[in-house]
């Protein structure tokens, strides 16, 4: 019977009964049109999802535009928008990802364009994401704590506090679709394959396979810059200290990766509505969501603790573990993933106004609480196990 609590699939089986358990939660929100915060994004994906839809692609080259198919539509300005040529106005804080996907995903199902179709793609992403953590987690712990059963029951448990049931995953991964939603399954592959290559070793797949999830980051979502930046300047480390070629492969594919990840916002942007009004578009919507817009990071704690509230104190409580731990667990398997997920924090600070404003964007902090939380289940079920050990071998 123990043996079965070792199989991966098992635990897949139960989150997935947690994740129906969360939906039936979210379900008078989705349903009954009670509102929630952020409200307002979705319903922007649907106008820009309805304006590929009806619009000829000359109209859009599937840029986010807001404007639609009749003449009279035309030159008409929407929020931070910037026009072309012939009266279209296109959405310039985050890409095509966000809304080409969720257009993809009508045009293949069929479903009719309204928000609760939208949730669905949404869950889906969630799910994605669940599945994905859980997986990245499990490989961490066994290889840290040679224990499969441990292994699963550590990640399975953190996953299922922040990733299904915290607050902000709730919803964010309910009526709150954005890019996040999308970038959260970026964040969580370019773990994967990094922890995959520090542990597995190099082949040339996982270099082509991790360029390629880092340039889809960054032209996603503008945290893929920061983290495939250090993720590059961790191996340039490697390859100066050991001189092994491998890092240095790696380190210039994700340097490629950002220059290309950034050459293709430029150019699908800068052909359509101009370099010089999309670099203005960019250094003005920088300077709204920045920290310099707000004096303080009052407005950001209380955004943390309205996404996940009692689960911050874990912060502390881990902080404590691998200070006085150190001979039960290797930690230092955790070190980079939790330095990984910190830089998910210092865009927060970064970009201080949106993060405060839009509950969706204090999504990736998940990703630093959820790791959190794995270190501490699996530091309690192994000090557990040991004790039980030793208690027995006493017993002889």
């Amino acid at each position: 019977m123990y043996k079965i609590f070792e199989s991966k699939y098992v635990f897949i089986v139960f989150l997935f009964c947690f994740f129906i358990v969360s939906l039936v939660i979210k379900k008078d929100e989705i349903y009954k049109n009670i509102g929630a915060p952020n409200i307002e994004a979705p319903y922007h994906v649907l106008h820009t999802v309805n304006a590929y839809i009806k619009n000829d692609i000359s109209q859009h080259y599937f840029l986010p535009t807001v404007t639609l198919e009749n003449e009279l539509d035309k030159f008409i300005p929407w929020g931070a928008t910037v026009p072309d040529a012939q009266g279209n106005y296109f959405y310039t804080s985050f890409t095509s990802t966000t809304f080409v996907l969720p257009y993809l995903y009508f045009k293949i199902t069929g479903a009719e364009l309204n928000i609760q179709n939208l949730v669905k793609f949404n869950y889906l992403l969630q799910f994605t994401s669940i599945i994905l953590i859980f997986l990245l987690l499990r490989k961490i712990n066994f290889i840290a704590s040679q224990n499969k059963f441990l292994s699963n029951m550590a990640s399975f448990l953190a996953t299922v506090f922040i990733f299904i049931f915290s607050t902000e995953f709730l919803i964010s991964f309910g009526l709150g679709y954005w890019a996040h939603s999308i970038s959260q399954i970026l964040i969580i592959l370019q773990l994967c394959i990094f922890v995959s290559i520090q542990q597995d070793g190099f082949n040339h797949r996982k270099l082509v396979l991790l360029g390629f999830v880092s340039i889809v980051f960054c032209y996603t979502e503008w945290t893929g810059f920061s983290t495939t930046g250090l993720i590059s300047l961790y191996f340039l480390y490697l390859y100066i200290r050991n001189k092994n070629k491998d890092n240095l492969k790696i380190f210039i594919a994700l340097i490629s990766s950002i220059i290309i990840g950034g050459l293709l916002i430029v150019a699908h942007y800068g052909f359509v509505i101009g370099f010089e009004n999309l670099f203005n578009a960019l250094y003005s919507r920088f300077g709204a969501r920045s920290a310099g817009r707000i004096g303080s990071v009052l407005w950001l704690i209380i955004g943390y603790v309205k996404s996940y509230g009692l689960y911050l104190l874990i912060i502390p409580i881990t902080y404590v573990i691998l200070k006085n731990d150190n001979k039960n667990i290797e930690y230092k398997l955790y070190f980079f993933p939790i330095l990984y997920a910190l830089l998910l924090l210092m865009e927060n600070i970064i970009m201080m106004q949106h993060a405060g404003q839009f509950s969706f964007d204090r999504l990736k902090v998940g990703v630093f609480l959820v790791i959190l939380f794995n270190v501490l289940f699996l530091y309690v079920f192994v000090i557990k196990k040991n004790i039980y050990t030793k208690l027995i071998m006493g017993g002889y």
